[in-house]
């Protein structure tokens, strides 16, 4: 398991999920490369950022990863 995710399957193909996410529209995320790793990026806080953003955003990423 990777330890940077928590038991979801980011690790393994983080460009196909960033892929998946950014298709469904719901919001925007990327992937990095950190200590060697890829990995996903998101930023959720703004001025405009309310809970139910985080929770879409939350829930797209979770359907991304199948889950």
């Amino acid at each position: 398991m990777c330890p940077y995710d928590a038991g979801f399957s980011f690790c393994a193909r983080p460009d196909v999920h960033v892929a998946a996410v950014r298709r469904d529209g719901t919001c925007w995320l990327g992937a990095t490369t950190w200590r060697g790793r890829r990995l996903l990026r998101i930023s959720v806080s703004n001025y405009a950022t309310a809970a139910d953003d985080v929770d879409r955003a939350a829930d797209a990423i979770l359907r991304a990863a199948g889950w």
